[in-house]
This record gives structure tokens, C-alpha cells and sequence, in this order.
């Protein structure tokens, strides 16, 4: 962590380099529209591989992983965090909206309380839709697929009679999140 600052400086040394030695280049050529180009193509040769991938990760943040570990199906295959304390949740509340039954309960699972009153205070989800902190006691439960909790996704197949979630939502064909339905609770 504490060596990105310098990586970030050498790498806008490399740049500023390559750009004088560019444009001292074409000076001889005497084309200044070639001069001010050259700054311009460099840096979009530079910024274009980390734009597409701040655009392609989002809202999955944490999940995406850079392609020295194979993207997010890599990160998966090794082992690596998907997610943290449920902030994908965000990604199945048009889901919970629709299918959760009026006054229906939801175990949250790894969203971090404060967050699931978020959801409801903004609107994004329904008032009547409660949080529960059991698969237990819920009719759906959002599980947030994370190697160390493999343990709450099974209390909700034993809870539910199933291990087909209703719904995942994740990246690159990694699944995020998933919602579980307790059988014989139908829609809303």
C-alpha cells in the first residue's frame, strides 16, 4: 500500500519523458499542431485501460480485479474478497422490491445494518420490507458470497429446503450476491 505513491510518481516521470521526448521530436518537423497532439494521444494511451476499468467495475467495486490475477474470475478462483460488508446489496433491492411480499422479512446477512436503513430512508427499498439477522426467521435471505461465510449461505439452504438461488447478480460471471427464497413464499 505504501509504495503506490511512488509507483504513481515514476509513472508520471515515465510519462512526462515520453511526452518531451515526442515533442521535442516533431519540433524539428515544425508542426505544432503535431506537438500538442502527441501530449494528448499519450495520455490516452496512459488513462484508457484505467477508465474502461473504473467503468466496467462499477458498482462492483472491490470484486473487480486488474488482469495480473486473470479479472474477477481470477481473484475468484484464488480465493480473494468479493465483496465487504454487503455493499452490494445496492445491486438486488429492484428484486427485493419486487418479489418480497408486503411486510415480508429479508436476512441482510453481511450488510452492515446502518446501510440497510440507508436503502429505506432514500427510497430505494420498500418501508414495509423489515431486515432480520437470521435465515431463520426471514422469508428471503440476500447472502453475499464471501469464502469465510460459506457457513450463513448453508443455514439459509437448511432454512429454505433449497440451494438454488432465486436471483445472482456479480461480474464477469463471478457471482456477488445472491437472494435465496424460502419455498411456498410466493411474490408480492
Amino acid at each position: 500500500m505504501t509504495a503506490y505513491p511512488f509507483f504513481a510518481l515514476f509513472a508520471a516521470e515515465g510519462f512526462a519523458r515520453a511526452a518531451r521526448r515526442a515533442t521535442l521530436a516533431l519540433e524539428r518537423r515544425r508542426e505544432p499542431m503535431m506537438r500538442m497532439v502527441v501530449p494528448a494521444v499519450l495520455a490516452l494511451a496512459v488513462l484508457s485501460s484505467s477508465i474502461y476499468q473504473a467503468l466496467h467495475a462499477h458498482p462492483w467495486g472491490l470484486g473487480a480485479y486488474g488482469p495480473i490475477v486473470g479479472g474477477a474470475p481470477g481473484a475468484a478462483s484464488l480465493g480473494l474478497n468479493r465483496s465487504f460488508w454487503g455493499y452490494t446489496t445496492g445491486a438486488v433491492v429492484d428484486y427485493l422490491n419486487r418479489e418480497v411480499p408486503n411486510r415480508g422479512k429479508v436476512y441482510i446477512h453481511d450488510t452492515a445494518w446502518p446501510s440497510w436503513q440507508m436503502l429505506l430512508d432514500d427510497g430505494r427499498l420498500r418501508k414495509d420490507i423489515r431486515g432480520v439477522g437470521s435465515a431463520a426467521e426471514a422469508d428471503f435471505a440476500v447472502y453475499h458470497h464471501e469464502m469465510h461465510m460459506q457457513g450463513e449461505e448453508y443455514q439459509a439452504w437448511v432454512a429454505f429446503g433449497t440451494v438454488a438461488p432465486d436471483i445472482v447478480r456479480g461480474l464477469d460471471g463471478v457471482p456477488v450476491v445472491m437472494v435465496y427464497r424460502r419455498r411456498g413464499v410466493s411474490k408480492l
